[in-house]
């Protein structure tokens, strides 16, 4: 099967906050971020839709995709495909690739800040570039689409 899109628009769905990602054929990621009020979720996809003009929207499949998915079906269906992805274990594997981005102290100094609940970071946008990412291994062919 070949790649027909060449814009991804990416959503991990959650209850009370949302990762985006905007993600070209090859994987490169063009714009990502977090949206910590899902209220602000319909004005900034029109914004971003209206600036990247994505082939489809593809949406994670846990926590908060049936709300999300039928706001966008009822929104967005008719201009641009919407398409569920698996994210199991998405968010482990954004968090290891998000403490490997870092030096070995701050990996240490968030770790320690993680334990003791001081500070948490989000990684709900590179869950969103994760879930782009596993599209397109499994539109290119590579079966599963799942991380090796």
């Amino acid at each position: 099967m070949s790649l027909k899109s060449d814009i991804i628009f990416s959503i991990d769905p959650g209850t009370s906050k949302v990762g985006l990602a905007v993600v070209d054929s090859s994987g490169m990621v063009i714009h990502k971020e977090i949206l910590k009020k899902i209220q602000l979720l319909e004005e900034t996809l029109i914004s971003l839709i209206s600036s990247h003009n994505p082939d489809v929207i593809i949406l994670g499949n846990g926590t908060g995709s049936k709300k999300i998915g039928g706001f966008l079906e009822s929104k967005f269906h008719e201009i641009i495909p919407v398409e569920l992805v698996d994210e199991r274990k998405s968010t482990e594997e954004a968090r290891k690739e998000y403490y490997q981005r870092h030096s070995p102290i701050r990996r240490f100094l968030l770790t320690v800040s993680h334990i003791l609940g001081v500070s948490v970071p989000d990684f709900d946008d590179d869950v969103a570039v994760i879930l782009a990412k596993r599209y397109l291994k499994a539109k290119s062919g590579q079966i599963g689409g799942q991380p090796d």
